[in-house]
């Protein structure tokens, strides 16, 4: 990983810290949020990318699969299984 990536990175996960929880990184440096029952996705600027809905409110996410690509929701009595094409960083 370059250096440009790693402070990227590194400062994504500072803004996932301090913005709400549960918040997670990918490797991109896109910052996942989850926010009223939805997931809100912001570049390292803090721009707004885009809004993950589910059928039902989503109260916490995690990625996994074997390539760490698969974005997992859960809602009150649901799970989601959602494919990205970005692995997210995990702990």
């Amino acid at each position: 990983m370059s250096l440009r990536a790693t402070l990227k990175l590194t400062a994504s996960k500072r803004l996932a810290e301090t913005v709400a929880q549960p918040a997670k990184v990918d490797k991109l440096g896109h910052v996942f949020v989850s926010v009223a029952g939805e997931i809100w996705i912001f570049d390292v600027t803090g721009q707004h990318l885009g809004t993950i809905r589910a059928p039902k409110p989503v109260h916490n996410f995690a990625w996994g699969g074997t390539d760490g690509k698969t974005l997992y929701l859960t809602a009150r009595s649901t799970l989601y299984r959602l494919p990205l094409l970005v692995e997210g960083v995990r702990p």
